[in-house]
C-alpha cells in the first residue's frame, strides 16, 4: 500500500471531532499577531492550525497529500480558499509566497535527507525577512550525540518512513537558511498515545536569542 492510501485510510477512520487539539500555536502568539499578513500551512491535516491561524487574522493557505484530509478542513474552514492537495516536496511550484508565517504540524519528518534539505530550502526562500517558520517533528533523545549519531536513513514505523530529530540535526537543517529563536521537547498525545516531539520557531535572517 502506497503512502497516500495509508493516509487516506487513517483520516477516513476519524472526523475532525475526534481529534483532539492542543493549540501549541498559542504559547507563543504574540510572536504571531507580530506577523499578520499571508500564512502557509504545510501538511495541513484536519485544519486545526489553519483554523487557528484564520481565527487571528492570517490569510491562509493550506496544504496536504491527503485529499481527504483536505476535504475535512475545508469543511471545518468554509472562510479559507486556499486548500490544496499537494507534497511538500513540490512547495516551490504549488505556493506563491512570500509568506509572513509558515507552520508545519508534523508533517516534516517523512523524508530522506536529501528531500529534508530541499524542503527546508523552499520554506526559507517563501518567507519574507524577519518570517517566522514553526514547525514540529518527532523527537529523539539523544543527549549530546552528533548529527551521525542520529542518523538519516528513515525507519518504517506502520507503513510509513520515518525520520527522528534532535536539536543539533535541526540545527544543521537550518544553517544558512533562518535562525533558531525558540526550540524545545515536548511530548503531546496524539491518537491516543504519548510522542514525544521537538518544536522550533525559527526566522529568516534574524540572529539567535540568547
Amino acid at each position: 500500500m502506497c503512502s497516500f492510501e495509508i493516509w487516506n485510510q487513517r483520516y477516513l477512520a476519524r472526523s475532525s471531532e475526534d481529534e483532539s487539539y492542543d493549540n501549541w500555536l498559542s504559547l507563543r502568539q504574540p510572536w504571531l499577531e507580530q506577523r499578520l499578513g499571508k500564512a502557509l500551512d504545510v501538511g495541513c491535516g484536519l485544519g486545526q492550525d489553519s483554523a487557528y491561524l484564520a481565527s487571528l487574522g492570517f490569510d491562509v493557505t493550506a496544504l496536504d497529500y491527503s485529499d481527504v484530509a483536505i476535504d475535512a478542513a475545508r469543511r471545518r474552514n468554509p472562510s479559507i480558499a486556499r486548500f490544496l492537495v499537494a507534497d511538500v516536496r513540490d512547495l516551490k511550484t504549488v505556493v506563491d509566497g512570500p509568506f509572513s508565517v509558515i507552520v508545519a504540524s508534523l508533517s516534516l519528518h517523512y523524508f530522506d535527507h536529501p528531500e529534508t534539505v530541499a524542503i527546508f530550502d523552499s520554506i526559507a526562500k517563501l518567507l519574507v525577512a524577519d518570517g517566522l517558520f514553526v514547525f514540529r517533528v518527532n523527537a529523539i533523545e539523544c543527549g549530546s550525540q552528533d548529527i551521525s549519531a542520529v542518523g538519516w536513513e528513515p525507519v518504517c514505523v506502520d507503513g510509513l518512513r520515518k525520520q527522528f530529530f534532535d536539536k543539533p540535526k535541526i540545527v544543521y537543517l537550518l544553517s544558512g537558511r533562518l535562525s533558531l529563536i525558540a526550540i524545545g521537547n515536548r511530548v503531546i498525545s496524539r491518537r491516543g498515545r504519548p510522542k514525544s516531539v521537538i518544536e522550533a520557531w525559527c526566522v529568516r535572517r534574524q540572529p539567535v536569542a540568547q
